[in-house]
């Protein structure tokens, strides 16, 4: 416990501060024998808090909201405040929000990326003369002959099934040149035979968030993880997909791991 004195001395914290703070519910000090106040290791994060905002010309009535906030979320001894503008924001080891709504705030780097990884396509391989390779033929053809590109990478998923690159590029294919169901379809093939690929799970869900089904874009993006726990673009648009629906839990989880695998 914690007298007068010592919060004096720890934290130089005006008199009319604590009051408004015991009188908002924030803080609630204890009496000792001598009736002389009492104060937690809790309270004292709150004073330090409050004395940042107020620092920060926060005005009161926006301080006190933004830590009732922050109380209730049980953060206060693992953040710190600061203030943008008007707004209260915290500052956690990966991440910030406000802290009278919750709202996540992003990165500017974040921000300034709509998404991770548009669609992955692969590259073709070297094969002999007297193995003729379907995929790459349609790999070759995309830019001048695209029809031509298709019926070759039917024949090449007719032919080899398993191999995701041909799904992957196929379906790629399609997105590009704005078919988006068709692009769907073909992902769908292919993991109905490589259910265990990552980037099929990936593709798919970009296909499916452009045609503004979010909440199947979300079960793709996480069944790519699934798949590959170090997929750290599939980390990033789950954090942007969950931000945009106000879940900051999941957000600030999925963003962590970003930040962690793109170290």
């Amino acid at each position: 416990m914690y007298g007068m004195r010592e919060v004096q001395r720890l934290l130089k914290m005006p008199r009319r501060a604590l009051r408004v703070l015991i009188n908002a519910g924030l803080i609630s000090p204890s009496r000792g024998p001598r009736r002389q106040l009492q104060f937690t290791f809790q309270d004292l994060a709150i004073m330090r808090a409050a004395r940042a905002l107020l620092q920060s010309k926060i005005p009161p009535r926006r301080m006190t909201q933004s830590l009732g906030a922050l109380r209730r979320s049980k953060s206060l001894t693992q953040a710190s405040l600061g203030a943008v503008g008007n707004r209260v924001v915290v500052r956690e080891q990966n991440c910030q929000w406000q802290a009278d709504d919750g709202q996540l705030l992003l990165d500017l780097d974040i921000e300034a990326r709509p998404r991770g990884a548009v669609l992955h396509a692969f590259p073709a391989r070297t094969v002999t003369h007297e193995d003729r390779d379907w995929f790459s033929d349609g790999l070759s053809l995309e830019g001048e002959h695209p029809a031509k590109a298709f019926e070759a990478y039917d024949r090449a998923a007719a032919e080899s099934p398993q191999r995701a690159e041909v799904w992957i590029n196929w379906g790629r294919l399609l997105y590009e040149h704005g078919e988006l169901e068709q692009a769907e379809g073909i992902y769908r093939r292919g993991l109905a035979v490589r259910a265990d690929h990552a980037w099929l799970h990936f593709n798919l869900a970009i296909s499916l968030e452009d045609q503004l089904r979010t909440a199947e874009a979300i079960e793709s993006y996480a069944a790519a993880i699934r798949c590959d726990e170090s997929f750290a673009d599939a980390h990033f648009n789950l954090a942007r997909l969950y931000h945009a629906r106000a879940d900051r839990q999941r957000a600030l989880r999925h963003l962590a791991r970003y930040r962690t695998l793109t170290k």
